[in-house]
């Protein structure tokens, strides 16, 4: 059964004009997290899989353009403010921001949303671009339910504590405009209370998960080799079933100059995760 279809990741299929959006309003701890659903055609083959973007620290872009290639090729998919950012409720914090994604994931696999919206809780994929990553293979590895992650240049906050430059914090958390906090202390904090965010504890999880792993060349945000590479490496001498695709992309770490050629990629990483 045909569930994906890659051929419209640059065109409307026809007769797709019941093709909608509609908010996002889920209650975590007491707090709005707003986001947006958009939903594919009925001509599309149900149950649909379900794709979610996680945006990287507040400030960076949306990418809602994947979001919307992979709702053409028959997907629900999703696109989640985190608290404190973008008009949710609530105030920034890295640990908050994985809290958010599990709720989300719990709210994806009910089955009310299920019922609603004609989706397969096997087919749930999550996108995370540079913070967003953190928060996707954090809630990974915390949680069943997800057949696969994206990570684009995915950032590991714990990587200034480890190398023992806490300072350091002080500066990429000093970037972010469209946000709510207590400070830039409170926030590096709260990842330096958590060093089981590093990448590498998520290993068991992660080797068993359909992964497409995107890099950038010129990144000087989150560099392959010093926040993914030891990760990738350990996934190479696991034995697994599991589909894993790893590209480097000749752009910066938010993917502007390759954004064609990294839909295309992804919808391809999807087509074959989902058939097979």
């Amino acid at each position: 059964m045909k569930q994906f279809y890659p051929e419209y990741v640059w065109k409307d299929a026809p007769g797709t004009t019941d093709a909608a959006n509609e908010q996002l309003d889920l209650i975590v701890d007491g707090c709005h997290v707003y986001g947006t659903i958009y939903t594919p055609s009925k001509i599309f083959t149900e149950p649909h899989p379900v794709v979610v973007f996680f945006h990287g620290f507040p400030g960076t872009g949306h990418m809602d353009d994947l979001i919307l290639a992979f709702r053409r090729c028959g997907c629900v998919t999703m696109t989640v403010y985190q608290r404190g950012a973008w008009g949710s409720d609530g105030k920034y914090l890295v640990s908050r921001c994985i809290e958010d994604a599990k709720a989300v994931l719990t709210h994806i696999r009910s089955d009310a949303f299920t019922d609603t919206y004609h989706t397969d809780p096997e087919h749930i994929y999550f996108i995370g671009h540079s913070m967003g990553g953190n928060t996707v293979i954090n809630t990974a590895k915390d949680m069943d339910g997800l057949k696969g992650l994206i990570l684009l240049a995915p950032f590991d906050p714990t990587l200034p504590m480890r190398m023992g430059h806490p300072e350091l914090y002080q500066t990429f958390l000093s970037i972010g405009l469209v946000m709510h906090t207590d400070g830039i202390d409170a926030m590096a904090e709260d990842i330096m209370a958590h060093p089981e965010y590093e990448f590498l504890q998520a290993l068991d999880t992660l080797k068993d998960m359909d992964l497409y792993l995107a890099t950038a060349k010129a990144d000087g945000d989150a560099p392959y080799d010093a926040h993914a590479a030891a990760l990738w490496e350990a996934l190479a001498e696991k034995r697994t079933a599991a589909l894993h695709r790893k590209k480097e992309y000749d752009c910066g770490h938010g993917f502007d100059s390759a954004r064609i050629e990294l839909t295309e990629d992804i919808a391809a990483f999807l087509a074959e995760s989902i058939r097979k």
